[in-house]
């Protein structure tokens, strides 16, 4: 794996971000070859589910910016040699590196670089970062975000008897019923859980995410 050597050595995973890599399980990421570059490079895998939703938010707007330079640069100058190629890869590298730095976010009001440097990364000039506004920011744009959302929300309430639908993941048609039921509700908890009863004697504790009341038709 000499590419992944190079990046290695480039310094492009020697943070503190890539001390965990949350994978989803497909078939690119559970290889031989990529599990043993995790293990050269010291990095713990994490498997993630639909059930259990992580993901590495950074790493995927850094691979987005990175596809978007290395299209400029493979129109503007296509490689024609394999020498060719690896300088476009550490061009590319090092221009990504650029910008994640350099770019201003929306949420903090300045670039990450001039954060952590207290310098401009486009001007020769200090900053000087009020951190405690940026938190207050931050805050404040989780909270509208939640009240925005939270607009769209219905208050219902289960009670014990109430017959529900619950989703089934192992449905794979597109054209197929996607609940299963109705089961009987036997208990209703304070945490957004209720116990339902699949049969006689058998019951499941599920979230109330994963189900939607049962309206009999009446014919």
């Amino acid at each position: 794996m000499p590419l992944q050597g190079n990046l290695k050595i480039h310094g492009w995973l020697d943070t503190p971000d890539w001390q965990e890599w949350y994978m989803i399980m497909a078939a690119k990421f559970t290889g031989y070859t990529f599990a043993s570059l995790l293990r050269a490079l010291g990095i713990k895998d994490v498997p993630t589910t639909n059930k259990n939703p992580q993901s590495n938010a950074i790493c995927e707007r850094m691979h987005q910016t990175m596809v978007t330079v290395l299209k400029m640069i493979l129109l503007s100058c296509p490689p024609q040699t394999p020498k060719d190629v690896l300088h476009l890869v550490d061009d590319g590298l090092a221009t990504t590196m650029y910008l994640m730095r350099s770019t201003i976010s929306t949420v903090l009001k300045a670039s990450p670089g001039a954060l952590a440097f207290s310098r401009d990364m486009l001007l020769n000039v200090p900053l000087i970062a009020d951190w405690q506004a940026i938190t207050h920011n931050r805050e404040a744009l989780v909270n509208n975000m939640l009240l925005k959302n939270n607009q769209w929300r219905i208050n219902y309430d289960y009670y014990i008897g109430q017959r529900v639908l619950k989703y089934d993941n192992t449905i794979k048609g597109k054209l197929t019923v996607k609940t299963s039921g109705p089961f009987e509700i036997v208990c209703d908890h304070v945490n957004g859980t209720v116990t339902i009863q699949l049969r006689a004697g058998v019951t499941k504790r599920i979230n109330i995410c994963h189900t939607i009341p049962y309206h009999e038709h009446l014919l």
